[in-house]
């Protein structure tokens, strides 16, 4: 989801698929900008709690690989999880990502 603003670039201007991917996911103005940056946030607070502390990222969350995942953790990212995939589907792809594997 991160890479697609590099399509916004003049480089695939020739493609078909420049005008509305540049709608979409022009950086800070495309309409999946509002979007993509609390999808980012929940996706980098799985990291945060499966990977452990990150600097300058999550610095604050406890834990990661240094504690167990408590059952209420596990509700909580399977949740994310899922939003994450809703968003991905929804707003990145446009498609079922389960067809492709």
């Amino acid at each position: 989801m991160f890479f697609m603003p590099d399509f916004t670039r003049e480089t695939y201007k020739a493609k078909s698929w420049f005008e509305s991917t540049t709608q979409r996911f022009t950086p800070l103005k495309g309409d999946a900008a509002v979007q993509v940056l609390p999808a980012r946030a929940e996706f980098l607070y799985i990291l945060g709690i499966l990977a452990g502390k990150w600097p300058h990222i999550l610095s604050i969350q406890p834990g990661g690989t240094t504690k167990t995942v408590s059952p209420q953790e596990k509700f909580k990212l399977a949740e994310i999880a899922l939003k994450f995939r809703n968003f991905l589907q929804n707003t990145v792809f446009g498609d079922d990502i389960w067809q492709y594997f």
